[in-house]
């Protein structure tokens, strides 16, 4: 009778206990454990998996730290059911366990109860981000202490990355104090993160060069190059930035890809931006090319959101884009290097090593997700402890300094053509005081007031004021051709023959033939307008007008024969006019910037109103005349008759 009731209850444990389960004793470690036995395996999805009364016995054993690829399970996407019987040690405090990431998505069960989830399964399953190594901390029920317990994991795998070899690989799962557990758990994560360490040092290197970059533009807003320098590396800065986030900050995968590669597709045509504009090419049809190849990126993301293309083959398209890409900027500064561009030369070799190694990446990354390459890292250039550099991410590096080294060149180049720019500008505003000077000789009978606005630094508007011993005065006011330095240093050489000439007290007539006689041939085509008027202290004006504008009187232009400007023809004879000024009377000289002014409408100043405000002071008319739109220089001289009985009435 004894035989026969032990014999019954050996018969009841078998009916509770399924089997050939596999099974776990974790009971007997103090510390964390590792469950190193091999996992009921299966795919595809039922609810009575999760159940502790399940049959289990049938399915195969999988290795938890091996992938499906390696197991005779390569490129199983969607759901699968990992089991396993674990011995609970007793316990009085909290225990939890200590679970990696096995597939996109997963959730947890003890006992048919769902315990945990990792990513997302309900409603619907969705591909999610994780930093490589991470783990969930997973409480166990108190109710569970001391028990066996059956511990089964629901997985998802997307199909877009399948036949991916890493998928269904995970770390061992660890049973121990929950305290002990989430310390594991911490310092995976800190572990993890010491593992961008290579990439926060781009972001930092992309920072700092963009910054400086911006503060070259802001200096230069015409350097358009200095811009896309700084786009390009804000841009790289953001792609490892938004890459470290979404890791730290599971997200759907799906989505946060089309926003990496949207702008990983900005950046490179940044990029192309960039090289053409320190090249100081013109937009051609590479540049085209180029900027449709780059915004073909984000494009290809959206064969794998819509399940038409997986991973591997959207990784080798973006390996022919970029590979594309870098031919057509390497062939342009190819072409610039061999014209001894020393940008061109710097940027050479860093951005070819970019272009390579980033397509590398893609292929290396293609031949993972399609089960051929037990890696997707790039190709090692050092491996240590916590982290790995690679050679993509050095071509990254040389092609951040490759822009840092350009951007110091070109501000050293700057510093010195600034420096030797503000040696010249020092030159040309004493060139400047002597086509203008700041002082007019006084007369005793007239009154004379100037008023100059050049249209750059530098003019070439010149007038000369010349005194005689017998009271008479000799005005000279002209224009060279042209504007800047060169048009002034022409002034010069005019004025400095109109001071010789001037001397010899010619006629106005005269002087002009002897003065044009002196400059023909010496004006590289350029030519110089002039007007002479000499007055005497009676109020007696005789003028002679080599192409000049004539001067105003009354708020009409005086009637003058306008002969060629100087240095055209060096026969030309230019004939004089002679008028009287009455007391008060003031006779108006100006330049033609003064009527050639033109507001934003395109309208010109013209000479009526030219006529209408001639009779205002110099300061007035030439102010008036800046305001309604300065296009070259402007220059205005009034002579007001003033004899010495109406100067003392």
């Amino acid at each position: 009778m004894r035989g026969r009731f032990i014999f019954t209850l050996l018969l009841a444990a078998c009916s509770v206990i399924p089997a050939g389960a596999q099974f776990f004793d974790a009971s007997s470690a103090e510390g964390p454990v590792s469950i190193t036995a091999p996992w009921r395996f299966h795919p595809g999805d039922d609810p009575r998996w999760a159940s502790p009364n399940f049959d289990d016995s049938q399915w195969p054993l999988l290795r938890m730290d091996r992938s499906w690829s390696a197991q005779g399970y390569s490129g199983h996407t969607g759901y699968a059911w990992y089991r396993i019987r674990l011995q609970v040690r007793a316990s009085k405090v909290p225990l939890a366990l200590g679970l990696d990431w096995i597939a996109n998505s997963a959730e947890i069960y003890a006992d048919g109860q769902k315990i945990a989830e990792m990513g997302q399964m309900q409603p619907e399953p969705d591909w999610r981000t994780h930093l490589p190594g991470s783990n969930v901390v997973v409480s166990l029920p108190p109710s569970v202490y001391g028990r066996t317990i059956e511990l089964a994991i629901r997985t998802w795998q997307t199909p877009r990355t399948g036949p991916r070899f890493g998928a269904g690989s995970a770390a061992l799962p660890r049973l121990g104090t929950a305290e002990v557990i989430r310390e594991q758990h911490n310092l995976s994560i800190a572990e993890s993160l010491l593992s961008f360490l290579p990439d926060l040092i781009l972001i930092v290197a992309a920072v700092v060069i963009g910054l400086s970059a911006f503060g070259l533009f802001v200096l230069r807003p015409r350097a358009t190059e200095y811009a896309w320098a700084g786009l390009y590396l804000f841009g790289e800065a953001f792609i490892r930035g938004f890459d470290f986030f979404r890791q730290a900050h599971p997200m759907s995968t799906a989505g946060a890809a089309f926003v990496l590669e949207s702008m990983r597709g900005v950046t490179m045509v940044c990029s192309l931006f960039l090289v053409w504009g320190f090249m100081r090419a013109k937009a051609d049809r590479v540049l085209r090319l180029g900027i449709l190849l780059a915004l073909c990126m984000p494009l290809a993301w959206f064969l794998v959101i819509g399940g038409i293309a997986t991973v591997a083959k959207v990784y080798i398209l973006r390996a022919s884009l970029d590979l594309s890409i870098g031919l057509l900027i390497f062939v342009r500064l190819l072409r610039e290097a061999r014209r001894d561009n020393r940008d061109a030369q710097v940027f050479l070799v860093p951005f070819l090593l970019y272009a390579v190694m980033d397509a590398l990446r893609f292929i290396r990354g293609a031949l993972y997700n399609a089960g051929l390459f037990s890696t997707e890292k790039g190709l090692e250039l050092y491996r240590g402890a916590y982290f790995t550099i690679t050679w993509d991410r050095v071509g990254f590096l040389l092609s951040y300094l490759a822009i840092g080294a350009v951007l110091v060149r070109r501000f050293t180049q700057s510093a010195q053509q600034e420096q030797r720019l503000a040696t010249e500008m020092e030159s040309a505003k004493e060139v400047q005081e002597q086509l203008v000077p700041a002082e007019l000789p006084a007369l005793e009978h007239f009154h004379i007031e100037a008023a100059f606005r050049p249209a750059a630094e530098v003019g070439g508007d010149f007038y000369q004021v010349f005194r005689r011993f017998d009271g008479s005065a000799l005005i000279a006011m002209g224009d060279v051709s042209g504007k800047g330095l060169r048009a002034a240093m022409t002034g010069v050489l005019a004025i400095g023959a109109l001071r010789a000439l001037a001397a010899e007290h010619l006629s106005p007539g005269a002087l002009l033939m002897r003065l044009n006689r002196e400059m023909t041939g010496s004006q590289n085509g350029g030519f110089i307008t002039c007007l002479c008027a000499l007055v005497t202290p009676e109020g007696t004006v005789v003028m002679a007008n080599a192409g000049h504008l004539a001067p105003y009187r009354k708020g009409d232009e005086v009637a003058s024969d306008c002969g060629l400007p100087l240095g055209l023809i060096g026969d030309a004879e230019y004939a004089e006019v002679r008028i009287f000024l009455a007391p008060g009377e003031t006779l108006t000289f100006l330049s033609d910037g003064v009527v050639e002014a033109r507001n934003p409408e395109g309208e010109l100043f013209g000479f009526e109103r030219t006529r209408e405000i001639s009779g205002r002071s110099a300061e007035a008319i030439a102010e008036a005349a800046r305001m309604f739109g300065q296009e070259d220089d402007i220059t205005v001289l009034t002579l007001s008759f003033a004899p010495a009985g109406v100067l003392h009435a």
